[in-house]
C-alpha cells in the first residue's frame, strides 16, 4: 500500500503520503528551493525551514532558520496589536491633555 501511495503522490511538490521513497527522490530538489517539506505536515511549515517525513513538526520547532522580525511584523495579528496600542496611547494622551 505504501509503495502504491508513494508512486501516486511523488509527482507533487509536497507529497502528502509521508513516504520515505518520495522523500529520498525529491529531497535535494525541494530543499534547494528553500521552500521545503515532504510529508504530512508540509502545509504547516513555513519557507526557509526544512522537514522530511513524520518529524516535520519537531524539526520546524527547532528549525535552523528562526523567524525574522520583519516577517513576524507582517502577520495580521501583530499588525492589529500595533494598531490597538497606537489607539490606546493616543487615547490616553488625549485624556491627559
Amino acid at each position: 500500500m505504501l509503495l502504491k501511495k508513494a508512486s501516486r503522490f511523488c509527482g507533487w511538490l509536497f507529497c502528502m503520503s509521508a513516504c520515505c521513497i518520495c522523500a529520498r527522490r525529491r529531497n535535494s530538489r525541494v530543499i534547494r528551493r528553500n521552500s521545503t517539506a515532504i510529508g504530512r505536515n508540509s502545509l504547516v511549515i513555513r519557507r526557509n525551514s526544512t522537514a522530511i517525513g513524520r518529524n516535520s513538526t519537531r524539526i520546524r520547532r527547532n528549525s535552523p532558520f528562526p523567524r525574522k522580525p520583519e516577517e513576524a511584523s507582517h502577520s495580521p495579528r501583530r499588525m492589529a496589536t500595533k494598531d490597538e496600542d497606537q489607539v490606546h496611547q493616543s487615547g490616553c494622551v488625549g485624556i491627559r491633555v
